[in-house]
């Protein structure tokens, strides 16, 4: 494999994040028996569905396809378009938000130096979403929910910015995580734009093979320049990282006993650690949270409802007899480096097995790094469309420590079907394109 495949993206992060809140005086109550057992058995699950997955998959892949060369302009001008539209989804979720901020008094309540507002703010437009959520599909929530998909592909930009990266076209290619920062510090939340950097970041990881020159070409790209290049990323990383970081968690703690800045980091990092701690009983049982409808209970075991959250409320808007389960889990509190720390996560474990109990915690990690590994193998044997799904389920394992941010929201899952569709098309057209591209690069060799 690879360096960077399923293992890696579950051992680099979990054994981060281990080790910190290991360390002594950084949690209390510190990590218990039953959390390294729950961890353990989910890594080993993860580790050999990922080394099954690869082994079975090389079997049924062929060899390594020839690929014609990718067409930088016509990926530019998809590029824009797609940043647009998800410009366009931004403008669309401001517009969502606007009543919520008319009733706090206006944009104040963003750039407002008391954390009550700030925090107010999140919370009010999380539950509004909540409602518009909940609420049964008719004809104006279909229109408009379906305008909200069709814009949300413009996350597809992430896939062809990450190929234009590596072509050399920095500042273009930075324009659907500007636009992601951009929405994260209007929402005060920081996890939808760590998914964008991380989807950006893995394919531009991956993309090397596609993005490569053929053989006997020179690079025309000097020292200076690849230099200048670095120096370029560098800027456009910190100019978009740093405040996006930094700036929802001071608006949100601004004023309180709670951490900002760096060590905010550190809090956030290991938070679901703690979470699921609290969570795990001495029997190693986890109880089902409440419903967030009073007088409902929440579903047990949700045979997917937690895993798929977005797809579940999905179909249940649509009529269809499904367990819902709540969008917010219930809060834990505990101690992390000596300050009070309340938080609603508890890494994707508590998903899997809120979903199908211990067997969940199990055949979940393995389904994920079998299919991850599977993706792996076509997209290395030449298979562009394997790359939107491998991308997806690894960030969703190096995730994992946190939170189910991608399987949960079914956005993302149909992204992720879109993509695979549309990216071969993107890259190098209709088929007859791609033959007759392929025809010339032959043709060049020759030469």
């Amino acid at each position: 494999m690879p360096w960077l495949n399923p293992v890696t993206a579950l051992v680099v992060p979990w054994t981060t994040v281990m080790l910190i809140a290991s360390i002594p005086g950084a949690l209390n109550p510190s990590l218990t028996d039953e959390l390294w057992a729950m961890v353990f058995v989910g890594f080993l699950a993860s580790a050999a569905g990922s080394l099954i997955g690869w082994v079975v998959s090389s079997s049924r892949v062929t060899a390594m396809r020839p690929k014609p060369a990718v067409r930088t302009r016509r990926v530019l001008k998809m590029h824009l378009g797609l940043s647009a539209a998800l410009g366009g989804y931004g403008v669309m979720q401001a517009i969502d938000a606007w009543p919520v901020l008319q009733r706090l008094g206006g944009v104040q309540a963003i750039f407002s130096s008391s954390a009550a507002l700030g925090n107010e703010y999140k919370y009010q437009y999380a539950q509004d979403r909540l409602a518009t959520t909940n609420a049964a599909l008719d004809g104006s929530s279909f229109i408009t929910g379906s305008l909200g998909y069709l814009l949300f592909l413009g996350h597809v930009s992430l896939f062809t910015g990450a190929i234009l990266w590596k072509s050399g076209m920095r500042g273009i290619a930075s324009i659907p995580l500007i636009l992601a920062a951009a929405y994260s510090l209007f929402s005060l939340q920081r996890t939808s734009f760590f998914m964008c950097l991380l989807i950006f970041a893995t394919t531009a990881l991956y993309a090397k093979s596609i993005t490569q020159r053929p053989i006997g070409t020179v690079s025309r790209l000097s020292s200076g320049g690849r230099n200048r290049g670095r120096l370029a990323a560098l800027l456009i990383a910190g100019g978009v990282m740093i405040p996006v970081l930094l700036y929802p968690i001071q608006q949100r703690n601004n004023a309180t006993h709670n951490s900002t800045g760096f060590e905010s980091l550190a809090q956030y990092l290991i938070s679901s650690l703690a979470g699921l701690n609290q969570r795990i009983n001495t029997d190693f049982r986890i109880a089902t949270p409440p419903a967030e409808i009073s007088g409902a209970v929440a579903p047990s075991e949700g045979l997917g409802a937690y895993t798929f959250t977005g797809l579940y409320g999905l179909l249940k808007r649509s009529g269809l007899d499904v367990p819902v389960a709540p969008h917010s889990l219930d809060y834990y509190s505990s101690e992390i480096f000596g300050v009070p720390f309340a938080t609603n996560t508890g890494t994707s474990y508590l998903d899997f097995y809120l979903d199908f109990g211990w067997p969940g915690v199990i055949f979940m990690p393995f389904l994920l790094g079998f299919i991850a590994s599977v993706a792996l193998r076509k997209f290395l044997s030449g298979s562009v469309a394997a790359l939107p799904v491998l991308v997806i389920l690894i960030v969703s394992i190096i995730w994992s420590f946190f939170v189910n941010a991608l399987l949960g929201d079914f956005r993302y899952l149909y992204l992720t079907i879109i993509a695979s569709v549309a990216l071969p098309w993107i890259l190098y057209g209709s088929k007859s394109q791609r033959i007759f591209s392929h025809q010339q690069e032959l043709a060049s060799f020759r030469r």
